[in-house]
Protein backbone atom coordinates (compact mmCIF):
# COMPACT_ATOMS: atom_id res chain seq x y z
CA UNK A 1 0.00 0.00 0.00
CA UNK A 2 2.75 2.41 1.00
CA UNK A 3 4.79 1.32 -2.03
CA UNK A 4 1.91 2.35 -4.29
CA UNK A 5 1.70 5.72 -2.56
CA UNK A 6 5.46 6.25 -2.95
CA UNK A 7 5.27 5.18 -6.58
CA UNK A 8 2.39 7.55 -7.31
CA UNK A 9 4.25 10.39 -5.56
CA UNK A 10 7.32 9.69 -7.68
CA UNK A 11 5.25 9.60 -10.87
CA UNK A 12 3.56 12.87 -9.94
CA UNK A 13 6.96 14.44 -9.23
CA UNK A 14 8.26 13.18 -12.57
CA UNK A 15 5.26 14.64 -14.44
CA UNK A 16 5.76 17.90 -12.60
CA UNK A 17 9.44 17.95 -13.60
CA UNK A 18 8.58 17.26 -17.25
CA UNK A 19 6.05 20.10 -17.26
CA UNK A 20 8.61 22.41 -15.65
CA UNK A 21 11.17 21.48 -18.30
CA UNK A 22 8.63 22.09 -21.07
CA UNK A 23 7.76 25.49 -19.67
CA UNK A 24 11.45 26.40 -19.35
CA UNK A 25 12.08 25.28 -22.93
CA UNK A 26 9.08 27.24 -24.18
CA UNK A 27 10.18 30.40 -22.36
CA UNK A 28 13.89 30.01 -23.04
CA UNK A 29 15.07 32.95 -25.12
CA UNK A 30 18.09 32.50 -27.32
CA UNK A 31 18.55 36.17 -28.29
CA UNK A 32 21.76 36.36 -26.27
CA UNK A 33 23.21 33.54 -28.38
CA UNK A 34 22.18 35.27 -31.60
CA UNK A 35 20.76 32.05 -32.99
CA UNK A 36 17.16 33.09 -33.36
CA UNK A 37 15.25 33.08 -36.65
CA UNK A 38 17.31 34.08 -39.64
CA UNK A 39 16.99 34.25 -43.38
CA UNK A 40 19.13 31.95 -45.48
CA UNK A 41 21.74 29.43 -44.51
CA UNK A 42 23.12 29.38 -40.97
CA UNK A 43 26.81 30.12 -40.45
CA UNK A 44 29.03 27.48 -38.95
CA UNK A 45 29.05 29.39 -35.64
CA UNK A 46 25.24 29.52 -35.55
CA UNK A 47 25.11 25.83 -36.46
CA UNK A 48 27.53 25.01 -33.62
CA UNK A 49 25.51 27.05 -31.13
CA UNK A 50 22.28 25.41 -32.20
CA UNK A 51 23.83 21.96 -31.91
CA UNK A 52 25.08 22.86 -28.43
CA UNK A 53 21.58 23.99 -27.49
CA UNK A 54 20.13 20.68 -28.72
CA UNK A 55 22.73 18.85 -26.60
CA UNK A 56 21.53 20.79 -23.56
CA UNK A 57 17.92 19.90 -24.34
CA UNK A 58 18.81 16.21 -24.66
CA UNK A 59 20.65 16.30 -21.34
CA UNK A 60 17.56 17.80 -19.70
CA UNK A 61 15.56 14.79 -20.84
CA UNK A 62 13.47 16.54 -23.48
CA UNK A 63 11.86 14.14 -25.98
CA UNK A 64 12.85 14.11 -29.64
CA UNK A 65 9.48 15.43 -30.84
CA UNK A 66 9.57 18.30 -28.32
CA UNK A 67 13.08 19.22 -29.50
CA UNK A 68 11.84 19.27 -33.10
CA UNK A 69 8.97 21.60 -32.13
CA UNK A 70 11.37 23.80 -30.15
CA UNK A 71 13.69 24.15 -33.14
CA UNK A 72 10.81 24.99 -35.48
CA UNK A 73 9.38 27.58 -33.10
CA UNK A 74 12.62 29.29 -32.04
CA UNK A 75 14.81 29.05 -35.09
CA UNK A 76 12.25 28.93 -37.90
CA UNK A 77 13.69 25.77 -39.44
CA UNK A 78 12.03 22.66 -40.80
CA UNK A 79 12.02 19.31 -39.02
CA UNK A 80 14.59 17.96 -41.47
CA UNK A 81 17.17 20.57 -40.46
CA UNK A 82 16.24 20.14 -36.79
CA UNK A 83 16.86 16.41 -37.10
CA UNK A 84 20.30 17.19 -38.56
CA UNK A 85 21.10 19.26 -35.46
CA UNK A 86 19.81 16.38 -33.32
CA UNK A 87 22.05 13.91 -35.17
CA UNK A 88 25.07 16.21 -34.73
CA UNK A 89 24.30 16.43 -31.00
CA UNK A 90 24.26 12.65 -30.71
CA UNK A 91 27.53 12.44 -32.65
CA UNK A 92 29.10 14.89 -30.20
CA UNK A 93 28.16 12.49 -27.38
CA UNK A 94 29.80 9.68 -29.29
CA UNK A 95 32.98 11.71 -29.85
CA UNK A 96 33.20 12.71 -26.20
CA UNK A 97 32.90 9.17 -24.91
CA UNK A 98 34.86 7.23 -27.54
CA UNK A 99 38.12 7.40 -25.58
CA UNK A 100 36.37 6.32 -22.39
CA UNK A 101 34.69 3.48 -24.28
CA UNK A 102 38.05 2.23 -25.59
CA UNK A 103 39.50 2.34 -22.08
CA UNK A 104 36.55 0.33 -20.72
CA UNK A 105 36.88 -2.27 -23.49
CA UNK A 106 40.60 -2.68 -22.78
CA UNK A 107 39.95 -2.95 -19.04
CA UNK A 108 37.26 -5.55 -19.64
CA UNK A 109 39.57 -7.59 -21.90
CA UNK A 110 42.31 -7.57 -19.24
CA UNK A 111 39.84 -8.72 -16.59
CA UNK A 112 38.67 -11.57 -18.84
CA UNK A 113 42.27 -12.61 -19.46
CA UNK A 114 42.91 -12.66 -15.70
CA UNK A 115 39.82 -14.82 -15.14
CA UNK A 116 40.94 -17.14 -17.92
CA UNK A 117 44.38 -17.52 -16.31
CA UNK A 118 42.86 -18.30 -12.91
CA UNK A 119 40.36 -20.81 -14.28
CA UNK A 120 43.07 -22.51 -16.37
CA UNK A 121 45.24 -22.85 -13.26
CA UNK A 122 42.36 -24.36 -11.31
CA UNK A 123 41.57 -26.76 -14.17
CA UNK A 124 38.10 -25.38 -14.95
CA UNK A 125 38.31 -25.79 -18.72
CA UNK A 126 34.58 -25.26 -19.27
CA UNK A 127 34.88 -21.77 -17.79
CA UNK A 128 37.97 -21.19 -19.95
CA UNK A 129 35.92 -22.04 -23.03
CA UNK A 130 33.15 -19.65 -22.00
CA UNK A 131 35.64 -16.86 -21.35
CA UNK A 132 37.22 -17.42 -24.77
CA UNK A 133 33.77 -17.10 -26.31
CA UNK A 134 33.25 -13.80 -24.48
CA UNK A 135 36.57 -12.46 -25.73
CA UNK A 136 35.71 -13.56 -29.27
CA UNK A 137 32.34 -11.80 -29.10
CA UNK A 138 33.99 -8.67 -27.75
CA UNK A 139 36.42 -8.64 -30.67
CA UNK A 140 33.68 -9.35 -33.19
CA UNK A 141 34.74 -12.91 -33.88
CA UNK A 142 31.69 -15.14 -34.24
CA UNK A 143 32.14 -18.85 -34.67
CA UNK A 144 29.01 -20.61 -35.83
CA UNK A 145 28.84 -24.34 -35.49
CA UNK A 146 28.07 -25.84 -38.87
CA UNK A 147 27.38 -29.49 -39.50
CA UNK A 148 28.83 -30.19 -42.92
CA UNK A 149 28.53 -33.98 -42.88
CA UNK A 150 24.84 -34.70 -42.35
CA UNK A 151 23.22 -32.08 -44.55
CA UNK A 152 21.40 -30.70 -41.53
CA UNK A 153 19.84 -34.04 -40.52
CA UNK A 154 20.42 -35.43 -37.06
CA UNK A 155 22.65 -38.44 -36.70
CA UNK A 156 24.13 -40.61 -33.97
CA UNK A 157 27.85 -41.08 -33.77
CA UNK A 158 28.57 -44.60 -32.50
CA UNK A 159 32.24 -45.04 -31.87
CA UNK A 160 33.36 -48.53 -30.99
CA UNK A 161 36.83 -49.65 -30.13
CA UNK A 162 38.48 -51.54 -32.96
CA UNK A 163 38.35 -55.26 -32.55
CA UNK A 164 41.25 -57.58 -33.17
CA UNK A 165 39.07 -59.60 -35.50
CA UNK A 166 39.36 -58.43 -39.02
Amino acid sequence: MQRDENRSKKEAKKKEDVETIKSVVAKYDLNDLNINKSNGKATSLVSYKRTTEVVKLILRGIRYTDIMEYCEAHWGIKRRQASIYYKKALESFSDQFSEEREYEIDKHAIMLQDLYRQSYKSGDLNLCRLLLQDVAKMKGIVVDRVDVTSGGESFVFNYQTPSDKA
